[in-house]
């Protein structure tokens, strides 16, 4: 277990203090989901209709294009020296590498809903904001743990592409299609357009849309690694 534990902990400290370095990429994510909030913001009239509703769809398209922006840089520290062939002749050092890009992408993506809901509260004047998180978090962290792993895989995979900032979206939005629209129809609303609870199926797919993500982004990031 220690085999495991030690490199993990190790990379994702590693990882951390590189974000943390590299502040002024996060703050242009942040700033990039939020124009795009604001700008359909300003583009739709609710008139009547209760801003519920549209509180998820917004909250996720932002995530969706801001979150994308930092699956590309993923592999960025390792795209320098000799990094990567330094890991392909580490032994069992690819799931803790790959567990750690993971569990950054997710604790970002998870951070950046978050920054997304306080925006949309505000723009949209929600009511009851405590209690439509409360309600919210568990598809929406399941959302950021699937998009994490489709991100974090195919981010490896377009590694050594020069046009992998186009390339990756292409290819991870339609596979991302399902987990999308599970946490958007995980939500139930009354006529009024209040949350009434959430779909017990759809929070089941989200699960089995996690599980399946992970286990078959575990199976192939060796492969994807040795490739590059």
């Amino acid at each position: 277990m220690s085999l495991f534990w030690r490199p993990f902990m190790l990379l994702l400290k590693k990882d951390l203090l590189l974000l943390k370095r590299r502040s002024a990429s996060v703050v242009s994510v942040i700033f990039f989901s939020l124009l795009i909030i604001i700008i359909f913001q300003i583009g739709i009239d609710l008139g009547e209709m209760s801003p519920i509703p549209f509180a998820a769809p917004f909250i996720w398209l932002g995530s969706l294009f801001g979150g994308m922006l930092r699956m590309s840089r993923t592999f960025e520290s390792e795209t320098r020296g000799h990094v990567l062939e330094g890991y392909r002749l580490t032994k069992g050092i690819v799931l803790p590498l790959y567990l750690s890009k993971l569990v950054l992408n997710v604790f970002f993506m998870v951070l950046l809903q978050f920054l997304m809901f306080v925006v949309v509260v505000a723009l949209f004047n929600i009511q009851s904001p405590l209690f439509y998180l409360k309600m919210a978090w568990l598809p929406f962290v399941l959302g950021a743990m699937g998009f994490s792993a489709v991100g974090t895989t195919f981010s490896g995979m377009v590694l050594g592409d020069s046009s992998k900032d186009l390339l990756l979206p292409v290819i991870a939005y339609p596979i991302l299609s399902p987990l999308l629209i599970g946490v958007i129809k995980s939500f139930e609303y009354a006529a009024s357009g209040d949350v009434l609870s959430l779909n017990p199926a759809w929070i089941s797919l989200l699960i089995a849309f996690d599980l399946i993500y992970i286990s078959v982004s575990i199976l192939v990031f060796n492969i994807l690694l040795e490739s590059q």
